[in-house]
């Protein structure tokens, strides 16, 4: 159970998996797709409906890792599921991965966490290894599509985007309303 990944008290399922490769990662034995212990979607299930009297009105289960959206494909009918069952489920993504499966997964969560490492292209690829432009492409997809999402960074001073790249940004997404 976690405070800190999503709104109220949460159940916290850590996938392994990311295609990013970020210089401060907080989980780094979730990179690699191989690890970590398996754990049936049932089993998913069952504990979130046991635990859902502890989640009160705000609480649920949030996917964290790794990167989450590396498992789309299974992940679909469990969040199904989940929705079925009436439990909120929050997606901790870096929203670097795009395809069909992600897209039906972001459609069946009720809020997004998009990690954004960083805004400037190069500082971003300094941090990860990879290009922040399939981000920045989810964020709009998220503001206009679903619309349901909270904006997460890290501040590191060392490589941090200044705060007029920040304002510019906060801008944006304030000026669309």
């Amino acid at each position: 159970m976690g405070t800190f990944d999503g709104p109220g008290l949460r159940l916290v399922v850590f996938l392994q998996g990311c295609n990013f490769r970020c210089l401060y990662c907080a989980n780094p034995d979730t990179i690699s797709p191989q690890g970590g212990t398996p754990t049936p979607p049932e089993e998913i299930v069952r504990m979130a409906v046991n635990q859902r009297p502890f989640f009160g009105k705000r609480g649920g289960i949030t996917f964290s890792g790794g990167e989450p959206t590396f498992q789309a494909k299974a992940l679909v009918p469990l969040f199904r599921e989940l929705k079925e069952k009436g439990i909120h489920i929050c997606l901790d993504s870096n929203g670097g991965i795009w395809n069909e499966e992600v897209e039906e997964l972001l459609n069946l969560t009720d809020l997004v966490l998009l990690d954004i490492k960083e805004f400037d292209p190069a500082r971003h690829r300094m941090l990860t290894e990879r290009s922040n432009g399939q981000t920045l492409r989810t964020a709009t997809w998220l503001e206009a599509t679903i619309g349901r999402f909270g904006y997460a960074t890290y501040w590191c001073p060392a490589t941090a985007t200044s705060r007029k790249t920040f304002a510019a940004w906060g801008n944006r997404w304030e000026d669309t309303g």
